[in-house]
């Protein structure tokens, strides 16, 4: 039966992403490579091949110097996308970003920027020039002390520049947890702007800053017309911290609150069933009658996961005795649509069990 619970069990906690093509993480680029530059590369394609040199405007790690050129090569994957006409010279291409090379026996290498990348344009990260730089990043352009935050500084400018980039603030922040951007989201957030408010909250939700749970709730009828709506909601369903008291509460709020955006209920119902804290199985238990399959399927989830002491972003049981386990718990351990949906057995039963612990469970929960 163990067996069982591990296999149902490792879909708790929402939904799985994936893409052939994914932005790499800034972090462990910058770790791994032997010289970051900003400045302008100048190539021309031919036999596979891009090289060319980049004219270095900053040196960001690793030794070079300004104004000189840097030879580059990339070798394009034999699976490129891009369409070329046989016969047909292509042109040289002129792009200005941030580079991240390692050093080779000839012309330096680039480290791509996107995993699965298949175009030259894909490998670097997109600069402004520091005078065209939007409000917010020019406010917040003094916490800059390190390389990663020089290059969150740049992804910060792009953004509110509004060019289209592969990264998302909030996932930038939990990679290189850069003060940059800690302070831009608190500016981001007061914005009238609604996308750029949308933007702050998805943000400061990645820092913890419970507040901006609360001003969703209440601004949800706003936000949830701006563009980036669904980044504060992914952002909502994968918080995960179990000691965050104050963002809990604003999530029990919501997922009470009937009135409330169904998807943010939804993300909230998610994220407090992956988290699956003591005092949250009133709000959970009260879920098992919801007519949205998304919320009941979260209850389900997050109650086996308490019941079968299941530690957060595991996928099995614990190796410690708990009072609550027991065969028919684990064997209506589910975090899936599909089983929830066809088979009522697993509401009703954690129903019952809900039911038979609620008093003790609801002594002294904090």
């Amino acid at each position: 039966m163990l067996v069982k619970a591990v296999l149902l069990i490792l879909s708790c906690g929402g939904l799985v992403f994936g893409s052939l093509m994914a932005p790499a993480s800034i972090s462990g680029t910058l770790q791994i490579s032997d010289l970051v530059v900003v400045g302008t590369a100048n190539v021309a394609f031919s036999a596979g091949t891009y090289s060319g040199t980049i004219l270095v405007g900053e040196v960001l790690k690793g030794k070079a110097v300004t104004g000189s050129a840097i030879p580059i090569s990339w070798i394009e994957p034999p699976n490129a996308m891009r369409i070329r006409v046989p016969g047909r010279a292509e042109k040289p291409l002129q792009l200005t970003g941030i580079f991240f090379l390692q050093a080779a026996s000839g012309p330096f290498q680039i480290l791509t920027m996107t995993s699965g990348a298949y175009s030259f344009a894909q490998l670097f990260l997109p600069t402004i020039p520091g005078a065209s730089r939007g409000p917010i990043a020019a406010a917040v352009s003094s916490q800059a002390k390190t390389a990663l935050d020089r290059i969150a500084l740049e992804v910060l400018a792009s953004f509110e520049a509004g060019l289209p980039s592969r990264y998302d603030l909030a996932g930038v922040y939990k990679d290189t947890r850069s003060p940059v951007l800690l302070a831009a989201f608190k500016s981001f957030k007061m914005s009238t702007d609604k996308e750029l408010a949308a933007l702050g909250h998805a943000g400061s939700i990645a820092t913890g800053d419970a507040s901006s749970i609360e001003a969703i709730h209440q601004n949800a009828k706003t936000l949830s017309t701006a563009r980036r709506w669904d980044s504060v909601l992914f952002e909502i369903q994968q918080f995960r911290d179990p000691a965050n008291v104050n963002a809990i509460t604003a999530l029990e709020n919501i997922v009470s609150d009937q009135s409330a955006l169904l998807p943010l209920r939804q993300a909230a119902g998610i994220s407090l069933g992956a988290i699956h804290a003591r005092h949250s199985l009133p709000y959970l238990a009260a879920l098992l009658t919801e007519p949205s399959l998304t919320l009941r399927t979260a209850s389900v989830g997050g109650l086996a996961l308490f019941a079968n002491d299941v530690a957060i972003g595991a996928s099995s049981p614990g190796a410690r005795p708990s009072p609550y386990r027991g065969d028919q718990t684990i064997a209506h351990s589910a975090w899936d649509e599909r089983i929830v949906g066809r088979d009522g057995s697993y509401t009703s039963f954690w129903q019952a069990w809900w039911l038979t612990h609620r008093a003790e469970l609801t002594a002294s929960a904090y």
